[in-house]
C-alpha cells in the first residue's frame, strides 16, 4: 500500500530540491530494529508519520502551509488506520 501511496523512494525525481525523499525506502531506514513482530506494525506507522512529517515541514515555502494543514493531518490519519494493527477483543 505505501508504495502506491507514496513511491518506494528510489527514484531521484520523486524528491525535494534539497533531496528529502519519502518513499518506503525512506520510511523503512527510520523504523528501529527491533526483534519483535508485535511491534513492527507500530513501529512502521510511526516511521510513516515522521518521514511524511519531515516531508511536509520541508516543502517548499509557498506550498509549506498547504501541506502541514491540509496534507499531513490525511497522511497521519491514513498510516494510523492502515499500518497501526487493530486491538482486537479476546487475544
Amino acid at each position: 500500500d505505501y508504495v502506491y501511496f507514496k513511491g518506494d523512494g528510489t527514484d531521484i525525481k520523486d524528491s525535494l530540491p534539497c533531496g528529502l525523499q519519502w518513499g518506503l525506502k525512506q520510511v523503512l531506514l527510520t523504523m528501529p530494529a527491533s526483534n519483535s513482530v508485535n511491534s513492527a506494525g507500530h513501529n512502521f506507522a510511526n516511521a510513516v508519520i515522521k518521514t511524511l512529517s519531515c516531508r511536509a515541514h520541508n516543502e517548499l515555502s509557498h506550498r509549506k502551509k498547504d501541506f502541514i494543514e491540509k496534507w499531513l493531518p490525511v497522511w497521519i490519519r491514513r498510516a494510523n488506520n492502515t499500518y497501526r494493527p487493530k486491538k482486537t477483543e479476546g487475544l
